[in-house]
């Protein structure tokens, strides 16, 4: 019975319309994921000049051991944004004489092959062979192999029940990744030695085999927990996200009382975003990413330089907009047929995705704020290209989301290629590229200020022409409404 099921997966990839239409971006991932092996083997295989540069005269295998779970959270952490909690069509087979243990099982199993799983021992394999070798038998060396993938498969089952946990409460999502952030930077904050503690824990299994029983005790407790929670909500048609008291709280403003109808497509909108995971998970992303300012304003090549400095600029003001605003259209495609059908104001709707984006940027833009303590140069621009996003940009990634063609997973995890092709990437590259074009000339004939005076003025003039550029923007999306709708029915 597992060969069959197995079976019909291979089946159901193999002819999956997006397996069919999506093969430059199978392939981009393969090239990706072949990238990414051949560093990790490269780190391996340079392990010892690595070691020998970290700290000349240490232990390495001391040194090495300390840094493991270090990795092993950080890993965590991108497993949870990127790692799809697996699972196939259940309900077919319901009705079938096929033990529901079994698919439950199969269910748990089947992650095992995630890439997750194995990419990490390209760099143990090495490291054992060419520096554990000169100092322990064979049988250290095999338990302390063993002590790692049990100590993987044990993360890789708690990385499945948190996002299935946090599929039932939102919230767990958030102070999982809270909780990982604190421990990851542990070390810098000096409360505790995270690579004290690491080194001595992956040492166990070197001076005592029964060690591997801990990381094997803990995968089979997570393994338990998952099968427990699978057991009460097996119809996967339960696993609908619950917010919990506080975030409902928040989800919930009376949004209507403040800005009539307007304000309940607002909160609607909130709804969908903190509620399902891909949304949530895609702006949750993007915090770390605000940290590119540090590279980028504090680095001498690009200090002086001041079309970097507007590029910059985009990127980090119009970041969240562009995260959730290349799919302003598809976060709704399973139900976009309700939305047509229903009596929706669209101008109204169409303005709430408006407000949203320009909530977007608003944060942002916040954010940036104490970059310009490296140059006072930055809050000038910045906050010009904050105008430009919200007059400019905002609008034309309304107008792009209107030729949104795929339907997109809310559930999926944060890398997964589902609902995404070329079009996302050709429409971020104009909101990147065209506020540097505008600058351009006017730079030229009048000088850095006048050109960042420039791009505001643009956003100010937008956001003055709101009502005619709303209108414009209705009626593009009721000529494109029934083309987005086709496309939408289409599951991938």
């Amino acid at each position: 019975m597992i060969l069959s099921l197995v079976k019909n997966q291979l089946k159901e990839a193999i002819r999956s319309s997006f397996r069919k239409h999506s093969i430059a971006a199978n392939i981009f991932m393969v090239i990706v994921y072949g990238l990414v092996s051949l560093n990790f083997l490269a780190v391996g295989l340079t392990i010892q000049t690595i070691l020998n540069d970290l700290a000349p005269g240490e232990d390495h295998i001391k040194l090495f051991n300390g840094f493991v779970l270090l990795y092993f959270l950080t890993e965590l952490l991108i497993r949870f944004f990127v790692q799809k909690v697996h699972g196939f069509r259940v309900i077919p087979y319901l009705h079938l004489p096929v033990k529901r243990s079994l698919i439950k099982n199969y269910l748990l199993v089947k992650p095992f092959w995630s890439p997750f799983n194995f990419t990490p021992f390209l760099t143990v394999l090495p490291f054992a062979v060419m520096v554990l070798t000169k100092s322990y038998s064979a049988s250290d060396i095999f338990c302390w192999l063993g002590f790692i993938f049990f100590f993987i498969q044990m993360i890789n089952y708690l990385n499945l029940l948190v996002n299935r946990l946090a599929l039932i409460r939102s919230v767990i999502s958030i102070v999982f990744v809270v909780l990982l952030l604190f421990l990851l930077s542990a070390e810098a904050l000096e409360f505790f030695s995270l690579r004290e503690f690491s080194a001595a824990f992956f040492t166990l299994p070197l001076e005592n085999h029964f060690a591997i029983f801990i990381p094997f005790g803990g995968a089979i407790l997570f393994y338990g927990l998952n099968y427990i929670l699978l057991e009460n909500r097996f119809y996967l048609d339960d696993l609908k996200v619950k917010a919990g008291k506080g975030l409902a709280r928040f989800t919930n403003i009376d949004f209507s009382s403040r800005f009539g109808e307007l304000g309940s497509y607002i909160s609607l909108e909130l709804k969908l975003l903190l509620r399902n995971k891909r949304p949530a998970s895609t702006l949750l992303f993007g915090f770390p990413v605000l940290l590119y300012g540090f590279l980028a304003y504090g680095t001498e090549t690009y200090k002086d330089s001041y079309y970097m400095n507007i590029y910059w600029g985009v990127f980090l003001v119009s970041m969240f907009m562009i995260f959730y605003g290349q799919f302003i259209f598809g976060w709704e495609s399973s139900y976009f047929d309700a939305v047509l059908g229903k009596n929706i104001n669209i101008r109204k709707y169409i303005q709430a995705k408006f407000y949203l984006l320009a909530a977007f940027c608003t944060v942002s833009f916040l954010f940036t704020l104490p970059y310009g303590f490296f140059d006072a140069n930055i809050w000038l621009i910045n906050t010009n290209v904050y105008l430009f996003s919200i007059g400019v940009s905002s609008y034309a990634m309304i107008f792009m989301g209107t030729y949104a063609r795929k339907r997109i997973d809310i559930q999926a995890g944060l890398m997964s290629m589902q609902g995404k092709g070329a079009m996302q990437f050709v429409f971020i590259i104009p909101l990147l590229v065209a506020p540097i074009l505008l600058a351009l000339p006017i730079n030229l004939f009048y000088g850095e200020f006048a050109s960042s005076l420039f791009l505001g003025f643009l956003g100010l003039a937008g956001l003055i022409l709101n009502k005619t550029i709303m209108d414009f923007l209705y009626r593009q999306f009721i000529t494109q409404k029934y083309k987005m709708a086709e496309a939408f029915r289409e599951a991938e």
